[in-house]
């Protein structure tokens, strides 16, 4: 970080974030809480979390590197697959200004009307039939072949959610880290 005063007394904020260290949210907190110190107060509205044994290590430690072969650019097994490699990946080889973004809204109605072709017997959240029926329309869309393994990764922020404290430890909505 580095902070730079202005002939004018005005001040300019640099940063660069890791996201290993912090996420988006946290490195906004962090720096609301570097302003409001520089404003003056005599300390930040938001209290930072000074628990690092929140996250319990694994005694022994465990390092282990997963990565599925066919993501692994330095696996002799990459083609594991069949004989394509990356070059078959519609993602990666379509440019970019060919891409489109779009918002799509799911209402009740909708939602219901998904549920109805799902079977019964497997229940599952909103969340799971949404994101299942998003992604079978996404890799239909690009064209992936069904033997073609996609990636769908979910970046989740658990602060302050209580509801996950049985699945692991309760992470305060003052954390500042990833």
């Amino acid at each position: 970080m580095q902070v730079t005063r202005l002939k004018d007394g005005a001040f300019v904020l640099g940063f660069q974030v890791c996201h290993v260290i912090g996420d988006a949210a946290g490195v906004t907190q962090f720096i609301r809480a570097i302003a409001e110190l520089a404003r003056g107060e005599a300390h930040p509205s938001v209290s930072p979390v000074w628990e690092r044994g929140i996250f319990k290590a694994r005694d022994p430690p465990r390092v282990r590197h997963d990565v599925y072969p066919a993501y692994d650019p330095t696996s002799p097994s990459r083609t594991v697959l069949g004989d394509h490699d990356d070059v078959d990946d519609p993602m990666l080889s379509t440019p970019t200004e060919e891409m489109v973004g779009q918002y799509l809204r799911f209402g009740r109605k909708e939602v219901v009307a998904l549920r109805r072709h799902l079977d019964t017997a497997q229940p599952c959240t909103t969340f799971e039939l949404l994101t299942a029926f998003l992604w079978k329309c996404r890799t239909a869309a690009l064209g992936y072949r069904p033997w073609q393994r996609v990636r769908l990764v979910l970046r989740v922020d658990v602060r302050g959610n209580s509801t996950l404290v049985e699945k692991g430890p309760f992470v305060p909505k003052s954390g500042m880290d990833s």
